[in-house]
């Protein structure tokens, strides 16, 4: 008997590719299986496992330093640095270098209307200069022959000086301002009183106070 002999016959293309789509088809994807999995699995053990701070109390020492974050723990290669001591730096002493001059002004009023920088004159500023260990009290009044208003007062370590005009109020107060050289101007109610009115009744006589007292006139 002659052996049979075996002969390949070439498939096409088409064919080939129709075989392999009905061999994928066969096969399950990933997705499925972990979707058929994850079914099988009660929803509570889910939700722990899911839990990374549950997680932690079941890794060993050297898992809990590999899984660590910068947040959570030091980078292995930097050194500590120093801690500050912040007592030392609680008990140094503190300089502030910042003056205040608080200033009110003294004007007469009619009758029951409040004073009015338009019409009613500035017979008096009170001041008072106010630095880190010390303050230091003053007035400027307005006497036409300088005469001690203050001396039945009772008023003792002040600076009184007394001018024979407004005017010269003005110009008392302008110098003072140029040798303190304060950081700060305050007052009570600034605007309409105190800083506010003196410099609206300085306009009212003709003189405009704010490059006069600026640190940086135009």
């Amino acid at each position: 008997t002659t052996p049979t002999s075996t002969q390949t016959i070439p498939c096409s293309t088409q064919e080939r590719r129709r075989n392999e789509s009905g061999n994928n088809s066969l096969q399950p994807s990933n997705e499925s299986v972990a979707s058929n999995e994850s079914s099988l699995i009660p929803h509570s053990i889910l939700e722990k496992l899911n839990d990374t701070q549950a997680i932690k109390h079941y890794l060993t020492p050297k898992q809990a330093k590999v899984s660590a974050s910068y947040v959570e723990a030091p980078c292995s290669g930097a050194s500590p640095a120093p801690l500050l001591d912040l007592q030392k730096a609680a008990k140094a002493l503190r300089n502030d270098h910042l003056s205040m001059l608080v200033m009110e002004v003294l004007a007469p009023s009619r009758g029951t209307l409040t004073p009015d920088p338009l019409v009613d004159p500035i017979q008096g500023v009170f001041y008072s200069i106010v630095r880190q260990n010390s303050t230091k009290y003053g007035c400027i009044i307005v006497s036409p022959g300088k005469e001690d208003l203050l001396a039945k007062t009772g008023i003792t370590d002040w600076r009184v000086r007394y001018t024979e005009t407004e005017d010269l109020l003005l110009k008392t107060v302008v110098r003072l301002i140029r040798d303190t050289d304060p950081d700060i101007l305050a007052g009570y109610e600034i605007q309409l009183s105190s800083w506010g009115y003196l410099f609206q009744r300085a306009f009212h006589l003709g003189t405009n106070l704010c490059p006069l007292v600026s640190r940086v006139p135009e």
